[in-house]
């Protein structure tokens, strides 16, 4: 059986949201980058998800990625490589 990942999942948007933030940045400097991938609902939700689960700070409305998201992103780009 060959596992296939879609390119655009939720979890790739996730890991790309979160690479967006290593630098603060508020949700409408996020959608400017993500706006041909997702929507701002969509954005919306998954910044709540991230902020749930500490992914991502959110202070005065700037979103930060916290190590625990960097660990995300790194997580997620070696399951990748270990699928490519």
């Amino acid at each position: 059986m060959v596992l296939q990942i879609k390119k655009h999942t939720r979890y790739a948007h996730l890991a790309q949201i979160l690479k967006i933030c290593r630098q603060s940045k508020t949700k409408m400097e996020i959608y400017q980058q993500v706006v041909k991938m997702i929507t701002y609902p969509m954005l919306t939700r998954l910044l709540e998800i991230a902020t749930q689960h500490k992914l991502v700070r959110k202070q005065g409305g700037l979103y930060q990625t916290t190590r625990k998201g960097e660990k995300y992103i790194k997580t997620f780009n070696e399951i990748l490589r270990l699928l490519s």
